[in-house]
Parts: structure tokens; sequence; C-alpha cells
């Protein structure tokens, strides 16, 4: 699967949120593990398919990579990439 590109401003807070409910049709989520790789992790959240997570604190010029491993009830495992990158505001 491949990674989701976003912008952020280290004035911002935003929710970034991964959707699989195509994926596991009937199947909810269970859990979310997220790596942040140095940004701040506000909060997360999950329903049935998307798992979200609130984030602030990147440094102009760097890019960030975050990772989700979402688990279902169904014990399926899924392993999803957001590619954050700061701009100056």
């Amino acid at each position: 699967m491949p990674s989701q590109y976003f912008w952020l401003s280290p004035l911002e807070k935003q929710d970034f949120s991964i959707n699989i409910t195509d994926e596991i049709g009937s199947d909810t989520i269970s859990a979310v593990v997220w790596t942040t790789a140095g940004l701040t992790n506000e909060s997360q959240s999950n329903t049935s398919g998307v798992a979200t997570i609130w984030l602030s604190g990147p440094v102009v010029g760097e890019t960030y990579h975050v990772k989700a491993k979402i688990t279902t009830t169904a014990g399926r495992i899924f392993e999803r990439n957001i590619i954050i990158r700061c701009f100056s505001p």
C-alpha cells in the first residue's frame, strides 16, 4: 500500500486518518499502535474501519514518517504509513 503524503506547519495541530473499511468488510478495528517519529501525538481514536491521530510539533524543513499498526477483531494486521512534510507558515 503506498504512503499518504501531507503538509503540516509548526503552528498547526491536525488530524490524519487511515481508512481500511473496504479492506476489512464487516470486520472492525480493535487496536491501533502509532509510531509518530518525532511529532507530538495529541490524541488518537478509531471507528470500526478508520484510525485517526491528531499530530502537532513539526520542525520546518523536516519530513516525518508516521506508522500505524492496525489490528482487527478477526486478528488481521495492517501496517500503513503517512509521510508528513513541515513547511514554514
